[in-house]
């Protein structure tokens, strides 16, 4: 996967970019500024790991998301509700009491819903990601980095605790912490604006 950052990168014809990572996508991330560092400007984790606990978090990940992929083929909105492990249980309820409300003036619980039925993960996508997950150990490497880097993470995550992003940022020699208040593991929608705002901020400074 992190090839296809450097394809891309060539491909828009840039020499170096500031790179941003949500949860795999974090730890893709993590696995790029450690072999490319000269690639990257400034760096953003967002509720993501620096590993992956064990076997049996491995087989959890998988089976979860089997449920959700078969659920999901059923009944799209059922699926989302009683998979939305990602949202606070007050945003849970802001979401299913009008599917149509457009928070920030950009998403709806709809969009979501809709969103999730296209180009759907497949189990093979499933076991495919699930394998890169249980290579992914860079807790021995994190100290290599200089790139500037900002951790977000959600003190309601209970995907990806506020101490496994706390240890990236005792890992990383050049990094800020900061913790988005009542959120969960899916604060880029749920806390969009302050994320957003966090982001602009580290990258403007």
């Amino acid at each position: 996967m992190i090839y296809d950052i450097t394809g891309l990168l060539d491909y828009l014809n840039l020499d170096k970019a500031h790179i941003i990572g949500v949860s795999l996508g974090g730890m893709i991330v993590q696995n790029f500024i450690i072999k490319y560092p000269e690639l990257v400007n400034k760096v953003v984790l967002i509720n993501t790991f620096p590993g992956f606990p064990n076997q049996q978090g491995i087989e959890m990940y998988k089976k979860n998301l089997i449920n959700v992929y078969n659920d999901k083929l059923k009944d799209p909105e059922k699926s989302f509700f009683d998979h939305a492990y990602g949202y606070t249980r007050k945003f849970r309820k802001i979401l299913r009491a009008d599917l149509k409300k457009k928070h920030y003036g950009l998403w709806s619980a709809e969009d979501v819903i809709k969103n999730s039925t296209i180009d759907i993960f497949t189990p093979q996508d499933i076991l495919n990601s699930a394998n890169a997950i249980a290579g992914h150990e860079v807790r021995d490497r994190l100290h290599e980095v200089k790139n500037k880097t900002l951790i977000l993470c959600a003190d309601k995550d209970r995907i990806s605790p506020v101490l496994v992003n706390r240890q990236i940022h005792e890992l990383l020699p050049n990094s800020e912490f900061k913790i988005i208040k009542d959120a969960g593991h899916d604060s880029k929608l749920e806390k969009a604006l302050e994320v957003n705002e966090a982001i602009l901020e580290f990258l403007k400074g």
